[in-house]
């Protein structure tokens, strides 16, 4: 039994093994995840010239490389447009190559867009072929690296890294060479390690990957380059791992997620950066998860991976030829509410609309809206949630708050937001300050304080003169002598109205005056009525107290009257008690705010 059949076995052995996985299948024939990938597009197919591969009658395209832009770039040794950029629907933007390369197999893309070839069959030692455009669309030679460590016919991949260090496989020579950009001596990678190597790629922080009879290896450099040590060894043998047979393409996203085509079962399998299998796709047929002839594979900035299908002699010669465009879909939906109104209202009710889509992004496969509960809401803060079935009215005052979010058709669950209704029925609360208890003997300036726990309070107005006018302010000042009602009020925001507030300001500047009216008779032990007034401003009263003088101006008895309310004719009885004889009655009198008068009234008391 030759070699490759041996292998042939072992290959099929695997893929009986491989069959287990339930991800083998299209994602459309099971449940579906974010993380499953989904068929975009076919770029290519058989023909004869440009936009097409395999001229018809032999396999190609044979390798598949992106640009920072997402742009694809295909190499087909045996089509008439060897060099091949499409955009990522297929459409082409270029073909060029011929009469500088013949028989490329292997492409990719450095720094600045510069695109790099491997002219495997090239009769001399320049094999690596370097290609750049000022527009995108015209490309010319950019010059070539040597290689005259590879024999011709040998190297079929290559890879480039983001410092434009150039990576080939060197099948027969069982080692990965890897070039700077001006060439000169390769730095050698997995000499002793490596078995007939065939596909290479390498990660953002430039570990290498490369595929040999079965394995899949990682190399790691700890020294800037200079040297690499082998970290990781996947075999189809190993348990636990995806099963291999010939690897003819090898990948790496952004993610440090490997992708991995297998020739021999068609197969393209993705593996976590530790190498566990994550889903597979593929098998022999034409359909748009089944190749003829898989070949490379390349997984562009945004995440779509690209599968060189070159199509063989199995289903026929002009049998597929193209390329395979699969993406995920990793992207939520995005839901807008729609609050009406969406500030503070004293409305009776709040209408709350939800309105979902699912967005295309570039590079990313678009699973729309799921199909069943696309929208949820909840009303309790994400403990539990329903679905969204129309608008929303919503009549509780206060701040209620609406969660919401929606998923796509694979699963893709959007991050909740949340929507805040706001109603506010309830008047705002206006406090006063600065008012003195009792009589001020100078103006008073009031203090006046809204608060509102809903809306916020608006503006504070004032009356002075019994509500028939309003003032806009938070701080009226009162001069007025006597007493004033102040009537105060606020709004707030929505303008709910206080009902009106009311507080009494007593200013009393004034000295009081007293009068007394009469002379006033009375025999000793009977009753005298005195007759007397307070003046003073409106409202006031005073501490009243009289007292009586003899012919001499001595203090003979003092009577206290108590409080009075001023500007009122009053009489004070009192039984005398005195000697026979003539005296003088005096008023005396304090108002509340303190002042005393100067000049207390008198008259006459005669006492017989």
């Amino acid at each position: 039994m030759t070699a490759r059949l041996v292998r042939m076995v072992l290959a099929l052995t695997a893929l009986l093994a491989v069959a287990a996985f339930a991800c083998v299948t299209a994602p459309q024939a099971r449940a579906v995840t974010p993380n499953d990938y989904f068929f975009m597009n076919s770029i290519g197919g058989p023909g004869t010239g440009p936009g097409t591969f395999g001229n018809n009658t032999s396999p190609g395209p044979y390798a598949v490389a992106t640009d920072a832009a997402g742009n694809v770039y295909a190499v087909d040794p045996n089509g008439t447009a060897l060099i091949q950029k499409f955009d990522p629907s297929g459409t082409l933007i270029s073909h060029f190559g011929p009469g500088i390369v013949g028989s490329c197999y292997g492409i990719a893309v450095g720094p600045g867009g510069v695109v790099y070839v491997i002219d495997t069959w090239r009769s001399d030692s320049n094999r690596i072929q370097e290609f750049s455009s000022a527009n995108g669309v015209d490309y010319v030679s950019a010059g070539h690296i040597a290689t005259p460590e590879i024999p011709q016919g040998t190297a079929f991949h290559l890879a480039v890294d983001s410092a434009g260090n150039v990576y080939v496989t060197d099948t027969v020579g069982d080692l990965l060479l890897k070039y700077s950009p001006s060439g000169g001596t390769p730095v050698t990678i997995g000499a002793g390690v490596l078995s007939g190597p065939t596909a290479v790629a390498v990660d953002a922080v430039g570990d290498v990957y490369v595929s040999d009879s079965g394995h899949l290896m990682k190399f790691h450099s700890a020294d800037g380059g200079a040297t690499y040590t082998n970290v990781a060894d996947w075999t189809r043998s190993d348990s636990g791992t995806a099963t291999f047979g010939n690897l003819s393409g090898v990948a790496v996203d952004s993610s440090g997620n490997i992708f991995v085509v297998d020739e021999d079962f068609n197969l393209v399998t993705e593996l976590s950066a530790a190498g566990t299998p994550l889903q597979s796709w593929g098998g022999l047929g034409s359909a748009n998860y089944s190749f003829n002839h898989a070949f490379g594979i390349a997984v562009s900035t945004g995440g779509a991976v690209y599968v060189a299908d070159a199509g063989g002699s199995v289903l026929g010669s002009t049998v597929n030829h193209r390329i395979m465009r699969y993406a995920r879909d990793a992207t939520a939906p995005v839901t807008t509410a729609t609050v009406t109104p969406s500030a503070w209202t004293s409305a009776a009710s709040v209408s709350v609309s939800l309105s979902a889509s699912d967005p295309t992004v570039f590079d990313q496969y678009h699973s729309g809206l799921a199909s069943v509960s696309p929208t949820q809401i909840s009303l309790n803060g994400g403990s539990t949630w329903q679905d969204y079935a129309g608008p929303i009215s919503v009549t509780t005052e206060g701040q209620t708050s609406i969660m919401y979010r929606s998923t796509d058709a694979v699963g893709n669950v959007e991050t909740p937001k949340t929507a805040v209704v706001r109603i506010d029925r309830t008047p705002p609360t206006t406090g006063v300050s600065g008012i003195p208890t009792g009589w001020s003997k100078t103006a008073v300036t009031a203090t006046l304080t809204a608060t509102d726990a809903l809306s916020g309070p608006g503006p504070t107005e004032y009356s002075l003169n019994g509500g028939a006018t309003w003032t806009t302010g938070t701080r009226p000042a009162i001069s007025a002598q006597g007493i004033t009602t102040l009537l105060y009020r606020s709004r707030d925001t929505v303008g709910n109205l206080e009902a009106a507030k009311s507080a009494t300001v007593r200013i009393d500047g004034v000295r009081p005056a007293t009068k007394a009216f009469a002379n006033v008779t009375v025999k000793r032990g009977k009753t005298a009525k005195l007759r007397y007034r307070v003046s003073d401003v409106p409202g006031a009263q005073a501490q009243v107290t009289i007292k009586i003088y003899n012919g001499a101006g001595k203090l003979r008895a003092k009577w206290t009257v108590g409080l009075v309310t001023a500007n009122k004719i009053l009489t004070h009885s009192h039984h005398c008690t005195l000697a026979k004889g003539i005296y003088t009655w005096k008023v005396y009198a304090t108002d509340l705010a303190g002042n005393v008068q100067v000049t207390p009234a008198g008259k006459k008391l005669i006492v017989t």
